[in-house]
C-alpha cells in the first residue's frame, strides 16, 4: 500500500542524495565557468539563428563567434559594414 507519508520521505531522501552527488562537483573553477559560459553562448545563438532560418551548424556557429571571421574568411566586421 502507497503511503503518501512514505512517498515523500523518499523523495526527499533522493533528493538529498542527488544534491550531495552534485555538491561534490562544486565549486566550479574560473577555468571551467569560461568553458561553461563559451559554451552556453555558442548553443544559444546557434539556435537562435536555425530558429530563424541560417543554415550555418554549431561548428560554424563556434568557429565565426571564436574567430570573428566568417565561414568564406570574410572579417565580421567587414560584413556589417
Amino acid at each position: 500500500m502507497f503511503s503518501a507519508k512514505r512517498g515523500y520521505a523518499n523523495a526527499a531522501s533522493a533528493a538529498h542524495c542527488s544534491q550531495n552527488r552534485n555538491g561534490q562537483f562544486r565549486p566550479l573553477s574560473k577555468q571551467q565557468v569560461r568553458q561553461l559560459e563559451k559554451e552556453t553562448r555558442i548553443e544559444h545563438v546557434w539556435s537562435s539563428n536555425a530558429i530563424e532560418g541560417n543554415h550555418l551548424d554549431r561548428f560554424e556557429t563556434a568557429s565565426i563567434l571564436n574567430t570573428g571571421v566568417t565561414v568564406h574568411g570574410a572579417s565580421v566586421k567587414d560584413i556589417k559594414h
